[in-house]
Formats: C-alpha cells, structure tokens, sequence
C-alpha cells in the first residue's frame, strides 16, 4: 500500500526550514576527533560482558526462545508469565547483532540466529501474514493480534540478521516483513498503527502514539544499511516514504526556533492538549540519532536542520545539567517531571554522542562525557551485571528488575563505531 502524498501542509512547514540549510553542512561533516572522545574498548565490554552474556545465560532457551523478566541478580521473577512477547524476542535478536558486531563473544551470532529462526517458526501467522503479538514459551500463539510496534523491531532484527549472517534468507524475510508492514500495517497518513486484529482490521483508538512509527523508521535505516542492494534500496525508499509525515505531522515548531514531537495525537494526527499532551525526553534524544543517521544516508536534506532543532529543545527543557543524562517528561503545563529511567539515560547518551561527532560542538562533547560519567556510577550495575532501572535505586530501594538490553546495545555499538 502507498500512502497518500503529504497534503499541503507539509510542504509549507518543509518550506519554513529553508533557512536553516546551512546547518547542514555541519550536520553530516565527517568527525574529527570522536575517537580521542570515545572509548571504544569501554563500550564493547560494557555491552558484551556487562550485559550480554548474561543474557545469554539465562534468556535463552534451546528452542531459541528468549525469556524475560529477571532479577538484578539474573534469577527469574516469581511472576514472569511463560510467553514470549514479539517485541522482546526481536529487540533480543537486535542486540545479540550488536554483540557479534563487538566481536569480543562468538556465541552472539550463533545465539541471534537461532532467537531469529524462533521468531520466523513460531510467530509468523501462516494464514493472514505478519507476526502474532505473543506465544509461549514453545512457540504456541497466546495472542494473536497484529501490533505495530512488534512488527517495527522484527524488522529491525531481521534487517540486522541480513546485515551480517552469510544465509541469505534473512534478507528474504526482512523484505517480506516490510512489504506486510507497507501493505497492512499503515494508516492513511502513512502512519504504523498501534493495534490491527489477526486480518489486519486496524484498531479505531481515539489516541496516537508516534513511537511504534520512530522504531519503523529506525528498523528501516537499518534495512537501509544492508549489504543486499535490493533490500537496501527498499529500506531507503520506505524511510523516504515516511519522512515528510514525521516533519509535517509529528514535528512542532517552536517560536524560539527549536522543535519537539509530542508523544500523543488524536486521529487526524493532531498533538493532544490534554493529559495526554506531554513530550517524552527521552524520545527526543533518540529522535536526534535517527534524523541524523537518516541525514547521512540521503534519506532527505532537511533532516539535518531538523535534528539540531530537536536537539535544541532537548537540551533545554530535557538535560540535567548539574549531574548529566536526561529527565522523563514535559508535561503540558510546562513542568518537568524530573524522573530518570534507565532507556531515557542511554537514548540521552546516544543522542548527544552522535550529534556530537556530526557537529564537534565542545558543549556537546562536554555533555557527552558528563552523561557518560553519570550512567557509570548510577547505573550500570557493577555488582550484578545489567544496569539499575533509574536513578533513585542507590538511594531507595527500586523494581528488582534486569532491563532488557536493546537501548544499551544500540547505544553502546554507536559508541564504538564513531570511535573508530
């Protein structure tokens, strides 16, 4: 299915940005000194032994099922349900790929490709396509409701499974998956929906979120960077597809020249003013990545001067300056929920990082290291491995709970890639 065009809108909002092309040219510049700034050596330990090879140990079943739901001791929670979710199973896959890609543990690859073939066996729905949203724990459908934010990560790890296992079949069904997400899974605006039944009927939710939408964009930047030509050009027209949606229907201007995207909208994909009309700070750092990886790509020209404008507004209504990383929400009358979760912290770090190398602003290298610092000796776990789940869990007791590792692992792989 082929979305409509942008309506006019769009265009006079790309129009407004004109004058911000010059901001491009810093947008995009190769980096300079990102390797002096960034332990490499840091951040592969960090993600394999720090976080994989736990997970490896006790997520993995022979079947090639992931479990969740662990202690910060790794032990199983009493209350973890014995399914699978498509979500977990896939961003699981995505970050054993990370692991591979650190090259410090051979059981990565080994590990995501059998996580891979668990997904394509017992997920997929062989009468109406697509993945089922749960199944247990050997393979059996729990729930079989089509979600669009499920479908968005097994793109992602099916597109990081081509990228760099020698079977070419990961390519074929990561090409398949986009083609069902292309066909049944966008609304009229080209927008990934939340919820669709087992054929496809999508939900009639009164609200909107932009998230499961960021991660399709993502998972195609990543189909875009696939070595199969085919499959990288597809990757590259879908994500050129959805972008003037993201700049003209989730991007608000501000007067002081930066811009957020909201996390809520109505059905005409309208920011709600209500309760519901909060920004997500985190979102907004991982936004700034993603439009600056698309920049690099050729995904659009404009994307650039987007990025340095979110990334303004993140710094301003988002950073903590005294101590680093970043808070939870603006809400909509203007305060601040000072929160600090552990996703937030790594989006935050990966953000800075990347605009960091694209512009080699000293205030963002300064930021960068902050962060870092921060994340150090408030999260990450050196007794148990893992990362705590926020800040307040040195000072109080906090959920006894192992994040899954997909945010860290994505973060941590940038580190080292831009540090050469």
């Amino acid at each position: 299915m082929t979305p409509p065009g942008p309506p006019r809108r769009h265009a006079l909002r790309l129009g407004a940005l004109l004058p911000l092309l010059p901001l491009m040219a810093l947008v995009g510049c190769e980096p300079a000194h990102s390797g002096q700034r960034l332990d490499g050596p840091w951040h592969r330990q960090a993600l394999v032994q720090g976080h994989l090879s736990h997970w490896l140990r006790v997520a993995l079943l022979p079947n090639g099922a992931c479990r969740s739901g662990f202690t910060r001791d790794w032990r199983l929670r009493p209350n973890a349900r014995p399914a699978v979710e498509l979500t977990h199973q896939a961003r699981l896959v995505a970050a054993l790929v990370a692991g591979h890609d650190a090259g410090l543990d051979p059981r990565c690859l080994p590990a995501a490709e059998s996580a891979g073939r668990f997904l394509l066996k017992h997920f997929s729905d062989p009468v109406h396509g697509g993945f089922f949203h749960q199944v247990d724990l050997e393979g059996k459908p729990e729930a079989d409701a089509k979600r669009g934010y499920g479908h968005a990560f097994a793109l992602l790890a099916l597109s990081e499974l081509a990228r760099v296992s020698p079977d070419p079949g990961w390519a074929s069904a990561a090409f398949q998956t986009w083609q069902t997400i292309s066909q049944q899974l966008l609304d009229r605006f080209g927008a990934l929906v939340s919820n669709a039944d087992r054929r496809f009927a999508h939900g009639q939710d009164e609200s909107r979120t932009q998230n499961p939408s960021m991660h399709l964009f993502e998972a195609l930047l990543a189909m875009a960077q696939a070595p199969q030509p085919a499959m990288a050009q597809a990757g590259l027209a879908g994500a050129r597809q959805l972008a003037p949606w993201v700049l003209g229907s989730l991007v608000q201007g501000l007067p002081d020249g930066s811009a957020h995207l909201p996390e809520w909208y109505d059905r005409q994909w309208k920011p709600h003013t209500d309760a519901k009309g909060f920004t997500d700070l985190g979102h907004q750092f991982e936004w700034v990545h993603l439009l600056i990886d698309a920049n690099r790509l050729g995904v659009s020209p404009t994307l650039g001067a987007v990025a340095d404008r979110v990334l303004q507004f993140a710094l301003a209504k988002g950073y903590d300056d005294i101590d680093g990383g970043c808070f939870n929400r603006l809400l909509p009358d203007g305060s601040i929920d000072r929160a600090k979760g552990w996703w937030q912290q790594a989006e935050c770090l990966h953000g800075l990082m990347v605009a960091a190398d694209a512009t080699q602003r000293p205030e963002l290298w300064r930021r960068v290291e902050q962060t870092q610092a921060w994340v150090q000796r408030t999260l990450v776990d050196a007794e148990h491995g893992g990362w705590r789940p926020g800040a307040d869990c040195l000072s109080r007791t906090c959920e006894d709970l192992q994040p899954d590792p997909y945010h860290m692992a994505q973060m941590h792989r940038a580190a080292w890639r831009l540090a050469g």
